[in-house]
């Protein structure tokens, strides 16, 4: 191949070609041993950098070795164990609070679910003897922590304004007017009205509180997990510090 690099050279060079002079930059194998030196000054010069950052990677190494040996040798000790047990259930505890009370950390758009997304990963997809949806205000967004649960409450009371209150059947308001009617006075009669309105209250809305807490037990419930997270984040920036 160069052979007949240089015929063509000899034979479509005006003028002429000089061959004594550049006859070493011409080839295959002279193309390659230019690509092997610059490859090899690349190297060179990249040199320098890679060993700085080979000597970094190795000290962070060495640092985060030095602290998981520390931890393990403090393993040993019954009453530092018991000590880091129970920073870190106060630090979860501290979390928790955070959460209802308030929080964008970590963030709802990930944490967060909708009312829909509640509804679903609780298994509770709807509110007893109600036919119709319902959808509190802001339904739509991702909350967690106090927000989601200020939320299921307002769901609750939408579920049961939407509901009338049920009929009490002659029976038994009888049962309760018969009971109390030989003790005489009006005050015999408040407290069989009060008697009536709290057993319906209590078949009426029952089940209506029954869902409810199962729904704020999920929303709870959740909230480990999120105080789980925020004591990570918070380990990490202890170590980058």
């Amino acid at each position: 191949i160069n052979i007949d690099v240089l015929r063509h050279l000899h034979d479509g060079v005006k003028g002429g070609f000089n061959e004594d002079k550049f006859a070493p930059y011409i080839g295959f194998s002279c193309l390659r041993k230019y690509l092997e030196s610059e490859l090899q000054k690349r190297y060179k010069e990249a040199a320098p950098a890679t060993l700085a950052l080979l000597e970094q990677r190795c000290s962070d190494v060495s640092m985060d070795l030095s602290r998981l040996d520390s931890k393990l040798q403090a393993t040993s000790d019954v009453s530092q164990l018991r000590r880091s047990a129970m920073l870190h259930v106060a630090s979860i505890c501290t979390h928790l609070r955070a959460l209802l009370d308030g929080a964008v950390d970590p963030a709802p758009e990930v944490w967060g679910k909708t009312t829909e997304e509640e509804q679903i990963h609780s298994g509770i997809n709807s509110w007893p003897s109600t036919s119709v949806p319902v959808k509190p205000p802001n339904s739509s967004l991702k909350l967690y922590g106090g927000a989601a649960f200020e939320r299921v409450m307002h769901e609750f009371r939408s579920a049961t304004y939407s509901m009338e209150c049920p009929q009490v059947s002659r029976e038994k308001v009888a049962n309760i007017l018969l009971a109390h009617a030989g003790r005489g006075g009006s005050s015999g009669m408040t407290e069989a009205a009060a008697e009536i309105a709290r057993a319906a209250a209590r078949s009426w809305l029952a089940p209506r509180t029954e869902t409810t807490c199962d729904r704020l037990a999920f929303v709870l419930q959740s909230l480990f997990d999120l105080a789980m997270e925020r004591s990570r984040t918070d380990d990490s920036r202890c170590l980058c510090d």
